[in-house]
């Protein structure tokens, strides 16, 4: 039945279009959406509705990671208050193993935890932690959609006590296969199989703005800035199927290994965390542009491809 639908689906796209028929930016996932395709997983991404209906649940954790001052004016009820230079001073390096169970554990976490993320709306804070928890082993860790400003739109409570966590020893399996050094992108940069994403500003990836020692990009890579993941004017997420459409045109899809990076981790971890709610399993982060410039020994160009 999937493979019929799957057959159906680009006639239908292609008669709406040859209708006439006006459709904005959300038209073509409201077509995806009315055949049930490419609805992200609820261990990545979750909305309002469905916080509101498990928010009692035993296993659920609610991270908040606005920053504290943000946090006492008002937050979800539950929720815990998450610094993020904990787990990265300059958003550059990466704490050691041991340090980054101790932080899991600190937040009361285990392996069984479903730990909802949320930020002010951009996703941008909140991907940041979706990644160091997916370092960390963790498989149910959905990003809250819209933030708390989705929370808020939705006429939903704020509390203002200040919860503390009940810490425990954290045994997750650290994972990896989803960060890449500077060795491992020479060796596979010009595999076909294999795409490099530039999530920086344009300026930077063409070396006219330079925030390090070196100006341009490494060699091969493909600048997709990472606002492109939002609808136009706005820093909520594009749908899953406008967003498949738009990294087709890079010949980015499931059979490819993606590497994304930018001038830190920020950035980057947020266009991950898209790929991963599209559903895209080989996706790997290498941590900065900064760590490459500072290498002499690296490659940087800055020709357009």
């Amino acid at each position: 039945m999937l493979s019929l639908i799957k057959r159906i689906l680009p006639l239908t796209i292609i008669l709406v279009f040859f209708s006439g028929i006006s459709y904005g930016q959300s038209g073509l996932d409201d077509i995806y959406k009315a055949y049930g395709l490419y609805e992200p997983s609820t261990n990545v991404l979750v909305d309002t509705k469905w916080l509101i209906e498990h928010i009692d649940d035993d296993n659920l954790l609610i991270l908040d990671v606005r920053g504290f001052g943000k946090y006492i004016k008002g937050h979800i009820p539950g929720a815990l208050s998450v610094d993020l230079g904990e787990f990265s001073s300059d958003y550059v390096n990466l704490p050691k193993w041991r340090k980054l169970k101790q932080l899991v554990g600190k937040y009361g976490i285990n392996r069984d935890s479903i730990v909802v993320i949320y930020d002010d709306g951009s996703g941008l804070n909140a991907s940041l932690l979706y990644w160091f928890l997916d370092y960390a082993g963790l498989e149910r860790i959905p990003i809250l959609k819209d933030g708390i400003r989705g929370w808020e739109e939705n006429l939903q409570p704020l509390e203002l006590k200040i919860n503390l966590s009940e810490g425990r020893r954290y045994s997750g399996l650290q994972r990896k296969n989803i960060i890449v050094g500077s060795n491992w992108i020479i060796k596979n940069k010009d595999n076909p199989n294999v795409k490099i994403i530039d999530v920086r500003t344009r300026n930077e990836f063409l070396g006219t703005v330079s925030f390090g020692t070196r100006a341009g990009h490494i060699p091969g890579a493909i600048n997709i800035p990472w606002t492109k993941n939002f609808n136009t004017g706005t820093q909520s997420f594009r749908g899953i199927g406008t967003l498949k459409e738009f990294y087709n045109i890079f010949d980015i899809n499931e059979t490819k290994t993606i590497i994304v990076y930018g001038q830190s981790m920020l950035r980057a971890t947020l266009s991950y965390f898209v790929l991963k709610m599209m559903g895209f399993e080989e996706v790997k982060l290498y941590n900065s542009f900064k760590l490459w410039v500072e290498k002499d020994n690296l490659p940087v160009e800055k020709t357009v491809y």
